[in-house]
């Protein structure tokens, strides 16, 4: 059976709904979405477009506003 590969957009949309229900303060630290005029100047600076599912996902999040440790470190036994 072929897994399907949901675009960026979508993967946000499930990504956000985790993170708000499990982790709030880490989906506190996503950035709002660039604006399309912020991306074309990348490309620009760039001197080439960027991938089509990574303008998309900038599209959902421009990064993040501090560095998130999502996953829990384990401690030395």
């Amino acid at each position: 059976m072929a897994q399907q590969i949901l675009p960026p957009s979508d993967s946000w949309r499930r990504i956000d709904a985790w993170l708000a229900t499990h982790a709030a303060s880490d989906f506190a630290l996503l950035n709002p979405p660039a604006a399309r005029d912020e991306i074309q100047q990348a490309e620009r600076l760039l001197g080439t477009p960027l991938p089509g599912d990574l303008a998309e996902s900038l599209q959902c999040h421009d990064g993040v506003s501090a560095w998130a440790t999502f996953l829990r470190r384990s401690r030395s036994a």
